[in-house]
């Protein structure tokens, strides 16, 4: 019985990393600050919008950015339209609990050097974009962007990024893991 109970850790563990999202937008978020988190990072009111590197460089600096080797930045003027992805208004489900906006938007992207904190590229792009929604305070809203390398676009028929169940994933919730934790752990001790 002693050594049912390790497997069972295990696969807890294991099971922990791969269930690290919800699955279909708009549930309760695990982490109440990630919507304050996508902002600081990705519609920050102090990002230059331009495209010289030194302001981009002091920018970073100044916010401990430096870590990230790429990094994205919508205007701030754009906010509200980036919140409504996250709403029938302005998004269709992606794939779980991502949403692609139904428009293009402008932003900018920057290739970093870590160690340095210079910028070695900024390019300025334009397309649909996905981002992961959260219930967050009773609103969904996004907790994460996600980049469109392939330049995606929603399809007609996906349903509105909404809090209601999705044809995808109808009623689906992420299992808490400390549930899965105790299911896993009380079938190996059988």
């Amino acid at each position: 019985m002693k050594f049912a109970v390790f497997p069972a850790l295990c696969l807890h563990l294991a099971l922990v990393s791969a269930i690290d999202h919800n699955l279909q937008p708009c549930m309760p978020a695990p982490y109440q600050e990630a919507h304050n988190t996508f902002i600081n990072r990705h519609v920050n009111a102090g990002a230059p919008e331009g495209g010289d590197k030194k302001d981009w460089g002091a920018f970073l600096r100044n916010n401990s950015f430096c870590k990230r080797p790429v990094q994205s930045f919508f205007p701030y003027r754009d906010m509200q339209r980036i919140n409504d992805v996250c709403s029938p208004a302005g998004g269709k489900i992606y794939r779980q609990n991502l949403c692609i906006s139904k428009g293009n938007f402008s932003f900018i992207t920057l290739t970093v050097n870590n160690e340095t904190c210079h910028v070695e590229r900024i390019i300025r792009e334009s397309k649909h974009i996905i981002l992961a929604c959260e219930e967050i305070e009773k609103m969904c809203q996004p907790v994460h962007y996600q980049k469109n390398p392939e330049d995606v676009v929603p399809k007609e028929n996906d349903p509105d990024c909404s809090g209601a169940p999705s044809a995808i994933h109808p009623g689906i919730r992420a299992p808490k893991t400390s549930a899965l934790f105790l299911i896993f752990l009380w079938s190996a001790l059988l």
